[in-house]
């Protein structure tokens, strides 16, 4: 079910291939064509827009908490050393991917954290 009235514009049950044109068991015998089963699906996909929306406030409300009592959030940095390190060892003449394998730090982000640092 879409989260948003917008999206339900042209939504129909059986969209998707679960259901097909008609198959009682997608709209619990309610007809999407006439106005009281329009009403219906209309009010259905309200409560899920209004559901989706709690659930962000939720998250929202959630970070800005973990920030307030100083959690650092997303993923760790690469420490000074390591990246010193990294420098070392391509002066020496390793691979990015060498360099990767001895620090056990990904390839991608050893070439991406030296290039930047240049």
């Amino acid at each position: 079910m879409h989260r948003n009235l917008q999206d339900d514009s042209n939504w129909h049950p059986w969209q998707g291939g679960r259901f097909l044109p008609g198959d009682s068991r997608a709209t619990a015998g309610i007809q999407d064509r006439d106005p009281s089963g329009k009403l219906f699906f209309t009010i259905v996909a309200a409560f899920a827009q209004f559901e989706r929306e709690i659930i962000r406030e939720r998250v929202i409300a959630g970070l800005e908490n973990a920030r307030s009592k100083g959690k650092v959030l997303g993923r760790p940095r690469l420490g000074d050393s390591l990246i010193e390190k990294a420098k070392e060892l391509r002066k020496q003449g390793m691979s990015y991917r060498q360099i990767g394998r001895e620090l056990e730090t990904p390839e991608s982000t050893i070439r991406k954290r030296l290039s930047s640092v240049r």
